[in-house]
């Protein structure tokens, strides 16, 4: 891809995800319609035994910020593709839509696109598929989403924050004004496509559905799919079975 290849996809993850690693990449490979990207894992201390993708290592587990900061230090080229472990893609990448919707991001200079975030709530860019994320509206956030890598390396500076924090930091920077920042309008084409599969660290009942249709065997002794109520018994299961993946270290 001649005007991608500064691009680099990185998968955020943690060694208590190490049971994702290969579903999610199973699934890559199954559905990224011959996108052929440099493909990184972020991990602690655990590496992924694949040939066609690099484990980058943090160090033992501290906080998102700081584990962030250590792999983007680790990473190639001037953007990065970011996706969560547990962003299952469910349908082909349209690789051409990208290479359009990247080439109208380069030219404006961006530091951040959500890929999946579509609508009209913010002002259009002329001649593009592009929306401004603003302090009105703050249509940013850390889902499926292109980055400046050194925008994104000035967000993780502070240590200590929890992904939803850093999150938080984002959107306040949309408050104080910062620029650079799109998602995309209603009328762009769908790039890719994804089940979010882990809540709470647990399994989602829909997303097994959907491996059992894609022929994957989730390990539900490692990561187990609970009752998801609000009553006390379905309570007290999540308690017992979160304090199991605790004690063996299957869940951040």
């Amino acid at each position: 891809m001649s005007r991608s290849n500064s691009i680099s996809l990185l998968v955020s993850s943690c060694d208590a995800y190490a049971d994702l690693w290969p579903i999610f990449f199973q699934l890559w490979e199954r559905y990224r319609g011959g996108w052929d990207l440099p493909l990184f894992l972020g991990a602690n201390e655990q590496n992924y035994d694949n040939p066609d993708v690099v484990t980058l290592l943090s160090g033992p587990d501290s906080s998102w910020s700081e584990h962030m900061h250590r792999i983007l230090e680790q990473v190639p080229g001037t953007y990065v593709l970011f996706l969560q472990e547990d962003f299952l893609l469910n349908r082909e990448v349209d690789i051409k839509a990208f290479e359009e919707v990247f080439g109208q991001f380069d030219q404006q200079r961006g530091n951040s696109l959500e890929i999946n975030l579509r609508g009209r709530q913010g002002p259009a860019v002329e001649g593009t598929w592009l929306r401004e994320s603003n302090g009105q509206n703050l249509c940013s956030g850390l889902n499926a989403t292109l980055w400046r890598k050194t925008f994104l390396q000035e967000l993780v500076t502070s240590r200590g924050r929890s992904i939803w924090q850093v999150e938080s930091d984002l959107r306040e920077k949309l408050r104080q004004g910062c620029q650079g920042l799109f998602f995309l309008d209603e009328t762009a084409p769908h790039i890719l496509s994804y089940v979010e599969s882990v809540k709470g660290g647990f399994w989602k009942r829909d997303a097994l559905i959907f491996l059992e249709r894609e022929g994957i065997k989730a390990d539900l002794k490692r990561r187990p799919c609970p009752p998801a109520g609000k009553d006390w018994i379905s309570k007290g299961i999540r308690s017992f079975l979160k304090a199991r993946m605790r004690r063996r270290g299957w869940t951040g």
